[in-house]
């Protein structure tokens, strides 16, 4: 359960064992940074499972913004859903005491995309505004608004009561680039959809691919010592601040 992940990262590492946890890794920032910091004490590898990193999908985006294809990147849209059937049943995915929730479960992945793109830090944003559906014991859909110190903006929807759109953009002062329908399994070989700056669109193609596979070898790679991990305590650490000032707009 999403809750039990800091005690159980704890005692693993206690242990002196290397972690790899699913996501979120923890519910709050304060439990990331102290379990970072032990791993770091402890010279053992603690690694966040956002597999989705390496979908040929959101590797081909970075691509292609890295080559300059949308110049400077001004905003970032990311719409996540999935229709949970058993909400009813109140799985762990859906209750309090297991730390579920659309947030959490799907939040995660883009409140991540979004900071791997325009790396703003927490202490960048200069406006956020969050609006959510809850019942009694989860946040159902959240929509999210975001404004950064430099200009940038951003969007987060995540919901587990909406069927699947998972539409993933990023725009550019001279294009636009889009995931028409970003696929977290890699089942399908879904196009890229690229707009340049006189309108002119055009689609990529993208393989499938073995995100799972991929993640794994990383962790093994790193826990040798031969590749970095996939992503940093710092990037995890501050992905989780970012949930936690769209939590606390919850309470304002």
């Amino acid at each position: 359960l999403n809750s039990n992940h800091a005690a159980q990262i704890r005692n693993a590492l206690q242990a002196g064992k290397h972690v790899l946890c699913e996501k979120p890794i923890v519910l709050n920032a304060r439990d990331a940074a102290e379990l970072y910091a032990l791993a770091e004490k402890n010279k053992l590898v603690l690694l966040e499972g956002l597999m989705y990193r390496f979908s040929p999908q959101i590797v081909k985006v970075k691509e292609l913004i890295a080559a300059g294809t949308i110049s400077s990147v001004k905003s970032v849209q990311v719409d996540f859903s999935f229709l949970l059937h058993d909400l009813e049943n109140r799985t762990a995915r859906a209750t309090r005491q297991g730390g579920g929730g659309a947030l959490n479960d799907l939040g995660c992945y883009g409140i991540d995309f979004i900071q791997s793109i325009l790396k703003c830090a927490q202490t960048d944003i200069l406006k956020l505004d969050a609006h959510t559906v809850r019942d009694s014991e989860v946040d159902l859909t959240n929509q999210v608004q975001i404004s950064f110190k430099n200009g940038t903006t951003a969007t987060l929807r995540c919901s587990i009561e909406m069927p699947s759109l998972n539409r993933w953009q990023v725009h550019g002062t001279k294009g636009s680039i889009a995931a028409l329908r970003y696929d977290p399994q890699g089942s399908e070989a879904t196009p890229l959809y690229v707009v340049n700056e006189d309108s002119e669109a055009s689609l990529i193609s993208v393989e499938q691919g073995s995100a799972f596979q991929d993640e794994f070898r990383n962790f093994a790679a790193a826990i040798r010592g031969e590749e970095t991990p996939f992503i940093s305590a710092a990037e995890s650490i501050e992905n989780i601040r970012v949930a936690d000032a769209i939590r606390a707009k919850w309470n304002a």
